[in-house]
């Protein structure tokens, strides 16, 4: 065997100990960036190359990227960009074959790199990597590589054939290494996408009872998912429900999700919550019915929402979302169906309590009179009388309790209906004039432009008959009550004053409360259910007002209410 035969010998036997090196770190290597840095490194010194480098190919912008490599310099040089059209690159991906370049500098497909410091190139070899695991064959990139003319060897030889089919091998071996790492990669990022659905689903689990759980979720998807904003906004016909968004702000809505939720579309140029977010989607929350609203999300990485494995797990959680919300809803539909059933048997027992209690004083009378009558026939007419005439006031005094009691129900349970309308004070004014009041002079004091009231004009009479019976029950005969009305704001405040007995201080803050009545010697005497002022207070709120006192011991009392301007008046 002659010298040259065994130096080709071990040539190729050296060739095959690299292939097989590399083979193995590729069943050993899963991460593949490293790993095709090693693999540049072996093929560059097995081909007596100065540099290798791994291009990948981004579908998404159609350039090739430099991913990996070995050069045997020293420097910070950026990362290689190539359009797909571009030079040598663009035309191997294009031909899908590899090519030997002798002399690069009179290639017309070469583009020269832009640092003019480096050395020449002598040569290089260009390969594409294409993947062979689909349907169809997929173009992954391309692998370079380059001899130079140095200093020290301005006679270096140029890439043979064999070189080149050398170098289509390693390609091969780089194909491999690519598809398995993302094989890994893939199952890799399939676990941690299920292992945050599940995470995200636990999170939701506990909004069950607190709408704070939501919340709680989006910032836990926006860490996991590297998102650089999310919101979820949930609408119950035409009002929000909840905006619960990473910004922590419940009157943000982004220009976005405004366009959509007004036009069904996204307006032009409507910019991101976050300067540096790259890429945006909305998916809705629609189900056909009442409730929708979107999920909104925003990412840093450019093309990021345009991946079908992220579509996925994102209409995956915003399934869940959706039944969590369905679930939230009906338990807070069954709790305050519960409450209310609660409610509703307080008021039953409470209703039991004045049958059992307030209805049996008057009661007690009416058996009393009315077996005086029957079993003491002789009794004179004047007596009959007075028994009929106490019968008679506590019969009335029975139906001011039942009224009342059945009024608070119906206010309670939300059965008192409303009819708001235009009323004027000088409506109400005429309206107190026709009552005959023998020993009592009501008297109306409000300027003639006072704006007129968004109110229903019945319910304000009952709240005005109340106070002013009040006010003519507390005051001594002959004392007048005045009525005064005023503009404050956007509301007209009434005001019923008398000259009463007043009230003590410390119980002010119990008029308003149900079933109390101020007790002291001057007002023993007085017949009250404890009702009127709870009434009032309830039927006031209800009309969108605020309901107040204020008195003195001896002074007499000012019993005050508002009451919204009619829309026309406001200016």
């Amino acid at each position: 065997m002659n010298k040259k035969t065994a130096a080709g010998k071990d040539v190729l036997a050296r060739q095959f100990n690299v292939l097989c090196e590399i083979n193995r770190e590729i069943n050993y290597c899963l991460e593949v960036k490293p790993l095709l840095e090693r693999i540049a490194e072996s093929t560059a010194r097995l081909l007596d190359a100065d540099a290798v480098s791994v291009m990948m190919y981004d579908d998404r912008e159609n350039v090739f990227k430099t991913f990996a490599g070995w050069k045997s310099w020293a420097s910070e040089e950026p990362a290689v960009v190539f359009s797909v059209d571009e030079g040598i690159v663009g035309k191997v991906a294009a031909t899908r074959r590899a090519m030997l370049v002798e002399n690069p500098e009179e290639s017309p497909d070469f583009k020269p790199g832009g640092d003019s410091r480096m050395p020449p190139i002598k040569s290089l070899m260009c390969v594409p990597l294409i993947s062979q695991a689909g349907e169809k064959e997929k173009l992954l990139g391309v692998i370079n590589t380059s001899r130079r003319t140095l200093k020290d060897n301005q006679e270096r030889e140029a890439f043979s054939i064999q070189d080149i089919q050398l170098f289509e091998k390693f390609a091969d071996q780089v194909t491999a290494a690519i598809e398995r790492s993302r094989v890994y990669e893939e199952v890799r990022r399939r676990t941690l996408q299920l292992q945050i659905i599940n995470d995200f689903s636990r999170i939701l689990a506990s909004s069950l009872q607190k709408a704070e759980g939501f919340r709680a979720a989006l910032v836990f998807l926006a860490d996991k998912m590297d998102l650089s904003y999310a919101q979820l906004l949930v609408m119950v016909q035409d009002d929000i429900l909840f905006n619960f968004n990473t910004a922590d702000d419940e009157e943000l809505i982004p220009a976005v999700v405004r366009g959509l939720l007004a036009h069904n579309r996204i307006p032009e140029k409507a910019p991101s919550v976050l300067r540096d977010s790259r890429c945006r989607t909305a998916l809705p929350l629609e189900d056909g019915g009442s409730q929708g609203g979107y999920l909104y999300l925003e990412s840093r990485q450019p093309f990021y929402f345009d991946e079908e494995p992220i579509r996925k797990v994102l209409e995956t959680i915003r399934d869940q979302i959706h039944i969590a919300l369905e679930n939230f809803l009906l338990f807070r539909e069954i709790n305050e169906s519960k409450q209310k059933l609660e409610h509703l048997n307080k008021m039953k027992n409470e209703l039991i309590s004045i049958v059992s209690h307030d209805f049996r004083n008057p009661l007690t009378v009416i058996h009393a009179y009315s077996e005086l009558l029957l079993i003491r026939p002789d009794l004179d007419h004047d007596a009959k009388k007075e028994y009929l005439h106490s019968i008679f006031a506590q019969i009335g005094h029975l139906r001011r309790l039942a009224d009342g009691a059945l009024k608070i129900t119906r206010l309670e349970s939300g059965e008192m209906a409303y009819c708001r309308e235009k009323v004027d004070m000088q409506k109400l004014e005429e309206a107190f004039a026709m009552r005959q009041m023998p020993h009592h002079r009501i008297r109306f004091v409000y300027d003639r432009d006072l704006p007129a009231m968004y109110s229903d004009f019945d319910r304000l009479m009952e709240i005005m008959d109340n106070l002013i019976s009040n006010a003519i029950k507390y005051s001594p005969r002959g004392g007048d009550v005045i009525v005064t009305g005023r503009k404050k704001g956007e509301f007209v405040e009434i005001q019923v004053a008398d000259r009463g007995i007043g009230i003590a201080p410390d119980q002010l803050n119990k008029l308003f409360e149900k079933y109390y009545r101020v007790h002291d010697a001057k007002t023993k005497n007085i017949q009250g259910t404890g009702l009127g002022l709870y009434i009032c207070r309830k039927m006031v709120e209800e009309l969108g007002g605020q309901i107040g006192v204020r008195s003195r011991l001896g002074s007499g009392s000012t019993f005050y209410f508002t009451m919204p301007v009619f829309a026309d008046q406001t200016a």
